[in-house]
């Protein structure tokens, strides 16, 4: 499977979904053709290239390399990684991406905003597949009141919300295109956390450089930052491997404005998109943590 990566930096389950799928390459089931990094500033791009060395993967990165700015690196960062560089750098320009994946047939998956897919579809560059870590399904397609959001058909969801405009024209491309489109919703997602009673024993010598790091991040970001944590983008990488582990229906996305944040949701239809409505929840644990690892077919 060759893959495109789209992150960001201001979680950590962007960064835990870059090892994650760093260990499969490692393992011969994914061929990363490259990372994208959302917006790109100098510091973002020095930190994903940081984390691509300390996992010993030489994929090249690629961004916009907008202005500078402060925030595109949470603190809390210090206290996970000791050794965080502060230099910045430039990444490849994203020309180059859309030139490299001329006549290739890829895998997209995207835990950031929906700029690249959107710029990629207009560039008539169709994966074969997008998994998308965001959307919203309610009530009317879960047939359920959900935990956390109650009767609600419609919420806010971060990535789609970072950049609208690019959202509505991946959702419109990929419609007219028919491509493929798993979203990976947020009602699922929320409702399945990860504590540190659920991390495996330490594990011995046959480890991966990007599943020893995965695991020793995830640790001490339990231990020092949040003691449960969704990790949204590992659990949208998971349906690269096995569709399975989910319950999908078939949708087409709305958007409803007049609150603070447009809000999202879903409504039943034949479409190339289809949204999570229900997990396997033991099954997502245990591949997110390694107990039960993905096979070559």
């Amino acid at each position: 499977m060759k893959l495109v990566i789209s992150m960001e930096t201001w979680d950590i389950d962007d960064t835990l979904m870059l090892l994650f799928l760093l260990h499969y390459r490692e393992k011969g089931l994914v061929d990363i053709l490259g990372v994208h990094v959302d917006r790109g500033t100098p510091r973002q791009n020095a930190y994903v290239g940081y984390i691509l060395k300390k996992a010993g993967a030489d994929v090249p990165i690629f961004s916009k390399n907008v202005s500078p700015n402060s925030d595109s690196i949470p603190e809390y960062y210090r206290e996970l990684f000791e050794d965080l560089p502060g230099e910045e750098k430039k990444a490849l320009p994203l020309s180059e991406l859309v030139s490299r994946l001329r006549g290739e047939e890829f895998y997209l998956i995207a835990g950031a905003s929906l700029t690249l897919p959107a710029l990629l579809l207009r560039e008539d560059l169709l994966p074969k597949l997008v998994v998308v870590q965001g959307g919203f399904a309610g009530r009317s397609l879960t047939g359920k009141p959900n935990e956390k959001f109650g009767e609600r058909d419609f919420a806010p969801t971060f990535n789609f919300n970072k950049e609208p405009k690019a959202t509505d024209e991946f959702l419109s491309l990929a419609l007219r295109k028919g491509v493929p489109t798993l979203l990976v919703s947020k009602n699922v997602n929320h409702l399945i956390l990860i504590s540190k009673k659920d991390l495996p024993p330490k594990a011995g010598g046959n480890l991966t450089k990007p599943k020893e790091l995965y695991l020793r991040i995830l640790e001490r970001y339990l231990s020092l930052v949040r003691p449960k944590k969704s990790l949204h983008d590992v659990y949208a990488s998971l349906a690269l491997f096995d569709r399975g582990i989910f319950r999908w229906e078939r949708v087409i996305p709305v958007r409803k404005e007049g609150g603070r944040f447009p809000e999202w949701g879903s409504v039943r239809a034949d479409t190339s998109i289809s949204i999570t409505v229900g997990a396997d929840e033991k099954l997502v644990k245990d591949y997110t943590l390694f107990v039960r690892e993905f096979q070559s077919s």
